[in-house]
């Protein structure tokens, strides 16, 4: 019959009244069980929360203190972002005072790696080229055997040692032929570089070659050899140490330094180039041969 029923003693002794009905008798109370959301962000020093009950019909209410609470508000610092792992990015935080029981937003401390930094008016790439087609669709030839890249007049690209795991985190290496390709190697609304490009960032936006290089480079060892000097990744670039092939077809440098090829050509033979090492925070301007394999960073229109 879904009632609860109680009995009762009266008193004095020869009164004549009866109780209620609904004192001695009335609906059964269902338990209800409480599944609850996440608590709110803390405002004006109050949490709040929704919640479902179930089964159908019950009729008890939660508890006053499970569906509010008082609440300090925390003040978080935060450490620097991680390496991009899964195209993912985390950090750490510490909070203040003692005590405060807020939570930091869920995308304050995971997010999704950023593609592109933005440093003065110029708008750069934070991952190396990684395209196997010139911008017209056109195929970007890959040449594996050290001979064949040695006798280069034209465009071409290959993976550190030939090997895809190692591309897939350290991007292609190009010779200049093809970063001088006219069919385009950047993506639409990109270009490579020029050399007065990159002393733009590196000297007039961070400061100068002796010291922009730490801004430069993604921190830790996860990609760069220790000590990785100096490294803070102020600017966003992002730097990785992808190392470089020669002009006869050798691989020298993972893990220690990353080259960068620019736009920009002194004469017939060589390139001008920039490139971080694992030892210290300089970023070096440099001439070197066309037919070696570099990293390429693309730079928005």
């Amino acid at each position: 019959m879904n009632l609860q029923k109680r009995t009762y003693t009266s008193s004095p002794s020869g009164c004549s009244g009866t109780p209620p009905g609904d004192s001695i008798q009335r609906p059964c109370v269902i338990p209800c069980v409480f599944v609850y959301s996440s608590w709110s962000a803390c405002s004006n020093n109050l949490q709040s929360r929704g919640y479902n009950s179930s089964p159908s019909g019950c009729t008890s209410t939660p508890p006053a203190d499970s569906i509010q609470r008082s609440c300090t508000p925390c003040v978080y610092v935060y450490s620097s972002w991680s390496s991009c792992l899964n195209n993912f990015q985390t950090r750490t935080y510490s909070s203040s005072p003692s005590g405060c029981t807020s939570t930091p937003p869920a995308d304050s401390i995971k997010r999704v790696c950023p593609t592109e930094f933005i440093i003065g008016s110029q708008i750069w790439k934070t991952t190396n080229l990684d395209v196997a087609n010139y911008r017209n669709g056109d195929p970007i030839p890959q040449v594996q055997d050290a001979t064949a890249w040695s006798n280069l007049s034209t465009g071409a690209w290959c993976y550190y040692l030939n090997q895809t795991a190692i591309g897939t985190t350290y991007g292609k290496l190009y010779n200049w032929f093809a970063v001088n390709d006219p069919r385009g190697l950047a993506p639409y609304g990109y270009h490579i570089p020029t050399d007065e490009e990159w002393t733009t960032l590196t000297d007039y936006y961070l400061g100068g070659s002796f010291g922009a290089g730490g801004m430069m480079k993604e921190t830790g060892t996860s990609h760069w050899n220790y000590p990785n000097s100096s490294a803070t990744n102020s600017s966003g670039f992002t730097g990785l140490p992808g190392g470089y092939r020669g002009a006869a077809g050798d691989f020298n440098d993972l893990r220690a330094y990353g080259y960068w090829w620019s736009s920009s050509a002194p004469n017939v033979s060589d390139a001008w180039c920039r490139y971080l090492n694992y030892n210290n925070d300089n970023v070096i301007r440099s001439n070197r041969y066309k037919e070696n394999g570099y990293s390429v960073r693309c730079l928005k229109n």
